[in-house]
């Protein structure tokens, strides 16, 4: 059975593909003539060896012209391990032999009572025709599939697209499945919702999802079962996140900055780009919702450890400025380690930005806003090649602001250029050390 041994691929790759599948064709002839010669190549058939047995399926289906085999393929085939020989058989019934559909439907309906994931295996490339997506949500529904299993509509049912409605009968199921401990669902519900909305396919856009009220009410369920383990799907949820925003902005907004609290890195790190793309398009309900996580005792100490500044940067000023005011002291304490630095543009005039100024003049007495400043200017920064010209350069930039008018840059200035100076003439040392060396 070498013939069947092999990936079909292996011959449309490596040899002749026509001639294989030839060979194949004249070897389900064969079979189905003789049954004894079946009866005895079966256990191979439906073992793991045979590689090739779907493309065999399909063969012995057209070979099959009385449907003689049609009871075992769909009955103690699939349940023996042979789900790739019934799939292909069954995959080619309904183009060869659609007469034989109501005889094959009623054996289907046997093997999903009987035996749910042998009938799962073999609809996968089933159609409408043999009722695929109603029979999954069937054997979901009377338990005899976890709801895992409805990933396997990522791909539509056979040459069509998933249509809105069973999308949602999909997503209604791992919701629930969710809601009973089912740890899988969450994610299988973004990568479903994705697929049909955002992908390359695109057979289903966004819009389209968000214009049914079924839909509405159930992304936001998904997007917070899935919060709190999406590392495997961070890209998808956060284009799914960002389709909510764009009809429910205010909840969306904190669910996404809620997010930038994950555990894992990869996640923090595709919340905080969301948020970016939300501030261009909601400036005012982004500025709000992380502000309240920069005052919360749940969510400060991210402030403290992560740098915000190009989060700020993005935001209007004056919205800004307006959360400072409402905040007072507090929201500039934490806000302050995320301010722009002072800079010399390309004609090397010293600049100090509009909203460090602001910061800087309103706050001047409290010494906890500059002790921040200071501690974030260069937070998270990683300096490569000559070490030392890099800290020589920042003293340099730092002394052309030792009179300016402002008291805080003034000590900033100062602060940095002995910092530099020091920083700059140790990583000298230590590289003509080791050119000694």
């Amino acid at each position: 059975m070498s013939l069947i041994g092999q990936e079909p691929w292996h011959q449309q790759l490596n040899g002749d593909g026509a001639a294989w599948q030839s060979a194949v064709d004249e070897l389900a002839g064969e079979l189905v003539r003789s049954r004894s010669d079946l009866d005895r190549e079966l256990p191979w058939l439906v073992s793991p060896e045979a590689k090739g047995a779907f493309r065999l399926g399909e063969a012995l289906c057209n070979a099959d012209t009385e449907d003689g085999l049609l009871d075992r393929m769909l009955s103690d085939v699939p349940t023996s391990g042979g789900t790739l020989l019934a799939r292909g058989y069954l995959h080619r019934l309904p183009a060869v032999r659609a007469t034989a559909l109501a005889r094959a439907n009623r054996l289907l309906d046997r093997l999903q009572a009987e035996n749910p994931r042998a009938a799962f295996d073999v609809l996968w490339s089933a159609g409408d025709e043999v009722w695929k997506v109603e029979r999954l949500f069937h054997m979901i529904d009377a338990g005899g599939l976890p709801a895992e299993f409805l990933r396997g509509l990522q791909h539509g049912v056979r040459d069509r697209s998933l249509r809105i409605d069973e999308l949602v009968g999909a997503v209604k199921r791992l919701v629930a499945a969710a809601e009973n401990g089912n740890d899988q669902a969450p994610t299988v519900a973004i990568i479903l919702l994705h697929t049909w909305s955002r992908s390359n396919q695109k057979f289903v856009d966004a819009d389209g999802l968000l214009k049914s009220e079924e839909m509405r009410a159930l992304l936001p369920k998904v997007l917070e079962q899935s919060l709190a383990d999406m590392r495997s799907v961070a890209d998808f949820w956060m284009k799914l996140a960002k389709d909510w925003a764009s009809t429910d902005p205010e909840p969306a907004v904190r669910l996404v900055v809620r997010a930038i609290l994950n555990e894992d890195y990869g996640t923090r790190t595709w919340a905080k780009n969301c948020l970016l793309d939300l501030a261009k398009a909601h400036p005012d309900t982004v500025m709000q919702a992380v502000g309240d996580l920069m005052l919360s005792p749940t969510g400060s100490w991210l402030f403290r450890i992560d740098k915000f500044s190009s989060f700020i940067g993005i935001i209007p000023e004056n919205i800004v400025r307006k959360w400072l005011l409402e905040t007072g002291v507090e929201g500039a304490r934490t806000l302050a380690r995320h301010l722009a630095p002072p800079y010399l543009d390309r004609d090397e005039n010293p600049v100090v930005p509009s909203l460090t100024t602001h910061v800087f003049e309103r706050f001047e007495a409290d010494d906890e806003v500059f002790d921040e400043f200071c501690a974030g200017v260069h937070s998270g920064r990683v300096r490569v090649g000559n070490i030392a010209a890099t800290y020589e350069q920042q003293a340099y930039v730092a002394r052309q602001f030792l009179d300016h008018p402002l008291k805080r840059v003034r000590e900033w200035a100062s602060t940095e250029i002995t910092s530099s100076r020091q920083q700059g003439a140790f990583w000298r040392q230590r590289d003509e050390e080791a050119i000694r060396l």
